[in-house]
């Protein structure tokens, strides 16, 4: 499942949406310029921002990172994890900002 999340309360959404739709646009373009760096890039920010030893990123396979929720991928585990009793049953679109 490809998730990266990024929460905030409602009131402050509604109080700052400029704001807010402008980070989301920062953390969009961030997400596809590490998408579309050379693998050599990518390993360095990675180990400059975590801490991993360089040798150790150089031998992950990092994923494609995504920008936007699989909205139908999401429903499909919450409804799994709602019949095994791991959560209770609720609407994942009422997560999901909409600017």
């Amino acid at each position: 499942m490809d998730i990266t999340a990024i929460y905030a309360r409602e009131s402050w959404l509604k109080a700052n949406h400029d704001v807010a739709v402008r980070f989301k646009r920062a953390v969009d373009k961030a997400t596809e310029a590490f998408n579309a760096a050379p693998k050599q890039e990518s390993d360095e920010w990675v180990s400059k921002f975590t801490g991993v030893k360089p040798e150790l990123v150089a031998e992950m396979t990092l994923p494609q990172f995504v920008t936007e929720f699989n909205v139908p991928g999401l429903k499909a585990n919450v409804e799994l994890a709602a019949s095994l009793g791991v959560v209770k049953p609720f609407d994942v679109e009422t997560m999901i900002w909409k600017p």
